[in-house]
């Protein structure tokens, strides 16, 4: 019997309602939470799908998934996509395409990296131009992390002397200063399979408890009809299967803050039970639909085919205007509740 696999860490609601959901939809495939030993090159990973929750964490279950992938395993989302998970491309990304975007510049890590020394970094302006950075983003402002989501060793700064203080404690982190906005309101838009969209307001701020609005009242059908387009548009660009969009609105203004988070907070404590059954119901339809259609291992075996594999990525994008929001009638998308500013160091996201 053909496999999907679950791979995930320290969430639980989300990965196993997701295996008991499949499993009572179908006698062809079987689901299981995945069980990784030590691995050998010659490997045979006997798996239609794999889906993963973990691998940005855990570079062993990373390897893993390159070498399924290598074996012909459909991995959502593909393992060596994980280089766009990147806060400077993503906003240079979403300025390029013409979406409205937060100011941000990237700066090195405040320590030296591990292996290097003064005479490494012949190639680095010192002292940067603080001046400039701080005329560009101005103040308050965010400092974080250029990698990840987790909002450890992200800060919310009021002047030089506080942007500072929290830079000295940033350690071997490359991190972005990025301009902060007081926003109408914030959305995070789950979207599976590229097409299925899931809005869901949603407070950055807040505990994690309180994160998202449990209910699908509250939101506009013209911010579904403008938030929509966009997560097609930018799911089709970056290729992602299983993918968070954070927006911020302002004045009917969407600015995309967060293009890629593949692994958003998704157990039902944190979601609701409404939001959490559309993203289980979903998620375990499309790795079904998935590994219904599973082929044969490519065999090119270039890096562009082991990460477009048979799909077709081509798709180009158009620069588009600064879209306001407007009461048309939209392409039908479920709906939640209010996203995002980032606060004071939190571990999850």
């Amino acid at each position: 019997m053909k496999k999907i696999g679950i791979v995930y860490g320290n969430e639980l609601s989300f990965p196993q309602e997701l295996v008991e959901r499949i499993n009572s939809k179908t006698d062809k495939f079987t689901a299981v939470s995945l069980t990784i030993d030590a691995i050998k090159n010659t490997e045979i990973i006997d798996y239609s799908v794999i889906f993963d929750r973990i691998s940005y964490r855990v570079p062993f279950y990373n390897s893993f998934l390159k070498l399924a992938l290598l074996n012909g395993t459909k991995v959502v989302n593909n393992p060596f996509w994980n280089c766009a998970d990147n806060n400077i491309f993503q906003s240079a990304l979403a300025a390029k395409i013409g979406f409205p975007t937060l100011k941000t510049v990237l700066l090195p890590s405040k320590e030296l990296p591990d292996d290097t020394n003064t005479d490494t970094f012949h190639n680095l302006k010192y002292p940067l131009n603080w001046d400039e950075v701080f005329s560009y983003v101005k103040f308050p402002a965010y400092l974080k992390p250029n990698y990840g989501h987790t909002s450890a060793n992200a800060y919310k700064v009021y002047n030089r002397k506080e942007f500072f203080s929290a830079y000295e404690l940033t350690g071997k982190n490359p991190m972005v200063i990025q301009e902060s906005i007081d926003f109408d309101a914030y959305y995070r838009c789950f979207v599976i399979a590229r097409n299925r969209i899931l809005i869901v307001k949603y407070e950055p701020g807040k505990p994690l408890h309180m994160r998202y609005e449990k209910t699908n009242e509250g939101i506009d059908e013209s911010v579904v009809n403008l938030l929509t387009p966009i997560c097609n548009e930018i799911s089709n660009l970056l290729g992602f299967e299983f993918n968070s969009i954070d927006f911020g609105l302002l004045n009917g203004i969407a600015y995309a803050i967060d293009l890629v988070n593949p692994t958003p907070l998704a157990d039902k404590e944190y979601l609701g039970d409404n939001h959490f059954e559309w993203l289980i119901e979903n998620t375990a339809d499309y790795l079904l639909e998935l590994a219904s259609a599973h082929k044969s291992p490519t065999n090119d075996l270039t890096f562009k085919g082991l990460i477009f594999g048979e799909s077709d990525n081509s798709a180009t994008s158009k620069p588009v205007k600064k879209a306001r929001a407007t009461k048309e009638v939209a392409p039908k998308t479920e709906t939640g509740d209010a996203p995002k500013k980032r606060g004071r160091p939190r571990k999850e996201s």
